[in-house]
């Protein structure tokens, strides 16, 4: 056998080199498109996450929580709403600090309305307090104008009290145990022979 001419020689090494020229460009030509900068990435869509649970609110003071719940109240009758008072709550805060020895259910006899609690625990808060006074109104007899026989009903007339505009509260622990709360209301209500629901311009 002769060995080959050189023509042929070339022939096979020009198809060697070309082949193998090809071949990484055949390799890599699949993921050629996914390098065109032209090309929009097919990202997934981010997921929307899941809401958190809303922050809790912090409690309230004893002011604003003194405020909310004889507002809740004169609201449900449809009575003008109470405005904190800083000098009604000084002189509550006086009359407070003054039983807080005793805590002795006994009125300061001032120039404000009054309503006063004693609880021979601590755990009444200022909303628990304005409640029990609120829970009189099953003892107020619109019809009379009068509390049912027996039965005290001063507290709540006071909370919706048309003529009171200003409220001031105070709440103390006692020495002895329990706590005291007064409240105390300009201009103050409960005057004889009228209703608690009309205009009586004693202010």
């Amino acid at each position: 056998m002769g060995l080959p001419n050189t023509e042929t020689q070339i022939f096979t090494l020009f198809i060697f080199v070309f082949f193998f020229q090809l071949f990484p460009i055949v390799l890599t030509f699949p993921i050629l498109p996914n390098l065109n900068p032209l090309r929009k990435p097919n990202f997934q869509q981010p997921q929307p996450e899941t809401p958190l649970p809303p922050a809790p609110q912090s409690p309230q003071s004893e002011h604003q929580q003194f405020l909310t719940a004889h507002n809740e109240a004169r609201a449900q009758e449809g009575e003008p709403l109470f405005v904190w008072n800083e000098t009604l709550a000084s002189y509550a805060r006086a009359w407070a600090n003054k039983r807080s020895e005793d805590c002795l259910m006994i009125h300061s006899f001032g120039h404000y309305g009054e309503n006063i609690f004693w609880g021979g625990r601590d755990h009444w808060s200022p909303l628990d307090v304005v409640k029990l006074w609120v829970q009189e109104h099953r003892f107020y007899d619109r019809k009379t104008n009068a509390c049912l026989p027996g039965k005290l009903c001063g507290h709540y007339t006071q909370v919706v009290w048309r003529d009171t505009v200003r409220l001031g509260c105070a709440r103390t622990k006692c020495s002895n145990g329990g706590v005291f709360v007064i409240c105390s209301y300009d201009p103050p209500g409960n005057y004889v022979n009228e209703n608690p629901f009309q205009p009586n311009n004693n202010n």
